[in-house]
């Protein structure tokens, strides 16, 4: 497991302790050590240095340690890669809704000019049956659509 830690002061042994802030849960995650840890480290690091160390979960023994610097700029990028993602997302999602926005009217639009030519047609139907020599009346429009004429 990886912690982002400091170098404690060093006791009267020549050990340096090894403070624990934080744990790293997956790529770009890390929660903090409910508590802080102190564990006998024999590295050379001067005394306040941040640095990420690998230990061992179940013995809590040091297996590596590295300075933070590079896992830090890492992570930085990596976040501001996703900054920059989630911005590219979200102008996406508003061009996306300008061109639902268009299409709704547009289709509104033509609801209307259909709605329009509908009562034209009905309108011509019922002249034209009102001057017929005879009157019949078709079950349904079908005749019409056709171009079927009524005999």
């Amino acid at each position: 497991m990886r912690y982002l830690a400091s170098i404690g002061q060093k006791p009267l042994f020549g050990q340096q302790l090894l403070y624990l802030h934080c744990q790293e849960v997956d790529k770009y995650t890390w929660q903090p050590v409910k508590e802080e840890v102190a564990i006998d480290i024999n590295h050379k690091f001067p005394s306040g240095s941040l640095i990420v160390a690998h230990i061992t979960v179940t013995s809590h023994r040091v297996q590596r340690i590295e300075e933070a610097t590079q896992a830090i700029i890492s992570t930085l990028h990596g976040f501001s890669k996703i900054g920059r993602q989630y911005r590219e997302l979200s102008q996406d999602i508003e061009a996306w809704k300008a061109s639902m926005q268009i299409q709704a009217e547009e289709l509104r639009r033509r609801e209307e000019e259909l709605m329009e030519r509908a009562e034209a047609l009905k309108l011509t139907l019922v002249c034209t049956l009102q001057n017929a020599d005879h009157l019949a009346i078709p079950q349904s429009f079908d005749y019409y659509l056709n171009g079927e004429e009524i005999s």
